[in-house]
């Protein structure tokens, strides 16, 4: 289906391919996968927040207790830093995102500082970002691809996709709303904050395709697909049930009147896309993949933990990476655990 607009004589075009449904989440088999490394067992790592599996073969993360980025055989074998936490140059600050390719190292860090290592650690170059950014979406040659949420003109906060380099500078590519909430809020002292505050409810998805961006935001499974000039090229749309929320703020949120995402989030792999949804059974979100024409190719129950007793429902509030052929769960509760996928996806 073509969804056409004239405006002036202009003619927009974006083809919305054909609807297809989620097969019911009763009736899926949980992804089978084997723990390789669980980092909760090594003494000397405190809290792996942002991480990436290497084409070496090495998980690289950055431990936000320790203020490090440090890489770690998926063998558990060796362990490395790189880099270092501080003001200096080639010195990084909080880390928000990490890409790892075949020659390079690249950490994003809260002050918008691109930082390039080789991956014998040495510092190649640093750029600071002209603007806010928290995630690192892909690159191209010398051209970044990000994302970062900042004050709108119309809503509270938006997600502003931009390209990058250091050439050209900041181009604005496409946006989309930031879901927020307003809630109560206190001072030190106990006492009430006029106006209160603000908590963020949900993020748009986004992914980096090599030549297009895909992004998804609101209660409808749809994945836009736009060009690498910010051109929306074309729309996949799923028909599914209502998203839920999870968690412990599921009930605030529901509350509120909030409508939960479809989309979680979205990962690239060599020859499909791997959706996660807010679709839930016992605390286990589903996992949905498509080859990159748009066909449905399996469907999922992302796995317990299985650590304890309450992995289950743990699983609702951990961050997931799915990196071609493992499963990455970061929580706070359990630590950070990589998995093996064993199922074909």
């Amino acid at each position: 289906m073509a969804l056409i607009l004239v405006i002036s004589g202009l003619t927009i075009t974006c083809r919305q391919e054909s609807s297809q449904s989620l097969p019911d989440i009763k009736s899926l088999p949980e992804l089978k996968v084997e723990l390789v490394l669980n980092l909760s067992d090594y003494p000397d790592i405190g809290s792996p927040a942002a991480g990436r599996i290497s084409p070496q073969g090495e998980f690289v993360f950055f431990d936000s207790r320790l203020h490090q980025i440090m890489a770690i055989s998926l063998d558990g074998q060796n362990k490395r830093s790189i880099g270092s936490y501080g003001q200096g140059p080639g010195e990084y600050q909080y880390v928000y995102d990490i890409l790892a390719d075949d020659k390079t190292l690249v950490i994003l860090d809260e002050r918008s500082h691109l930082i390039e290592y080789d991956w014998a650690g040495q510092l190649q170059r640093e750029m600071k970002l002209p603007v806010g950014c928290s995630k690192i979406l892909g690159r191209s040659g010398n051209i970044y691809y990000l994302s970062g949420r900042r004050a709108s003109e119309t809503e509270f906060f938006e997600h502003t996709v931009i390209k990058w380099s250091e050439e050209a500078g900041a181009v604005t590519l496409f946006k989309m709303k930031s879901d927020v909430m307003r809630t109560e809020a206190y001072s030190d002292d106990g006492k009430k904050l006029s106006g209160g505050g603000l908590v963020n409810v949900q993020d748009p998805a986004f992914a980096f395709l090599g030549t297009e961006l895909a992004a998804s935001s609101g209660s409808r499974y749809l994945i836009h697909f736009y060009d690498l000039a910010g051109k929306e090229i074309r729309v996949w749309e799923v028909r599914a049930p209502e998203p839920e929320f999870s968690g412990s703020w599921a009930k605030v949120f529901d509350k509120a009147g909030k409508e939960a995402n479809a989309v979680r989030s979205i990962f690239v792999l060599p020859d499909r896309l791997a959706v996660v949804g807010n679709f839930y059974r016992d605390g286990q979100p589903r996992l949905d993949c498509f080859d990159l024409q748009g066909k449905l190719t399996s469907s999922w129950l992302m796995p317990s933990t299985g650590q304890t007793e309450s992995g289950r429902a743990l699983i609702e509030s951990s961050r997931i990476l799915i990196e071609p052929g493992y499963l990455i769960y970061f929580s706070q509760a359990e630590g950070c655990r990589i998995y093996r996928i064993l199922s074909s996806l």
